[in-house]
């Protein structure tokens, strides 16, 4: 027996859950970030990010992997979700701005500035995908 898909959560550095992954296949949608051949910020992403807040400059001045995929595998689904450099930038940002906050179990929760900032990118948490 496999227990509910949480709604948001950490991956390592990341965001995943239902949100980590509407979130990445909005992103991809919006044209923001390519999954294939090369996963990669496009220069429409750039703005968006930047309207958002979040500045980008560091993904060219890390060793790290600066976009990445990664899957979360839950029997026969998967899942993927915003990982690598980028995925890190988004969740720091995300706590920083308010849109997320850290319960007293230590999990996260999307609070309503964050609930709000989903709906505006046209993602709605409540809709199977």
């Amino acid at each position: 027996m496999t227990t509910p898909r949480k709604r948001i959560a950490s991956c390592y550095d990341h965001l995943s859950g239902i949100a980590g992954q509407k979130l990445t296949d909005r992103l991809v949608e919006l044209g923001w970030v390519t999954p294939e051949p090369a996963p990669g910020v496009t220069p429409l992403g750039w703005k968006g990010f930047s309207d958002l807040g979040l500045t980008l400059t560091p993904l060219t001045a890390s060793r790290r992997k600066p976009v990445a995929f990664c899957t979360e595998r839950r029997g026969q689904l998967h899942h993927d979700h915003l990982g690598g450099h980028l995925g890190a930038l988004v969740r720091h940002h995300f706590l920083q701005a308010g849109w997320l906050s850290t319960a007293a179990d230590g999990e996260l929760e999307l609070t309503p500035a964050g609930e709000a900032l989903l709906h505006q990118l046209g993602i709605n948490l409540e809709e199977e995908s």
